[in-house]
């Protein structure tokens, strides 16, 4: 497989996992959020081998049927790769998800504090 097509593939396929991972955490705290996207940034560097420093940005648009009002709710810090920014930010994510779900019951209730 071409490594262009590989690279696309993985972007994608990371996307859909950050995309669903942050319905699940931060829906609840957006109800009126529609939309869940991943941006990316390239900022220029100094560096004469690697001109690009990527960053990536989870956004919710937060009124429904429109894209004028969103909200950053996480980013990364900048990386050499795309897909290293990319794999760091689902993995932020992840590890919130892992928080969040231990914090529930078997029925997707919050658990009582333990005395």
């Amino acid at each position: 497989m071409d490594s262009e097509i590989l690279d696309y593939t993985v972007r994608k396929e990371l996307r859909k996992s950050i995309i669903s991972h942050a319905r699940a955490v931060y829906g609840p705290q957006y109800p009126t959020g529609h939309t869940f996207d991943v941006i990316f940034e390239c900022r220029d560097t100094p560096d004469e081998i690697y001109h690009c420093a990527h960053i990536v940005r989870l956004l919710v648009y937060t009124r429904p049927n429109s894209f004028a009002d969103f909200k950053v709710i996480m980013r990364t810090q900048p990386k050499l790769d795309e897909n290293e920014a990319l794999m760091t930010l689902d993995v932020m994510l992840i590890n919130k998800a892992s928080s969040f779900f231990r914090s529930l019951n078997e029925d997707g209730v919050e658990k009582e504090p333990e005395d």
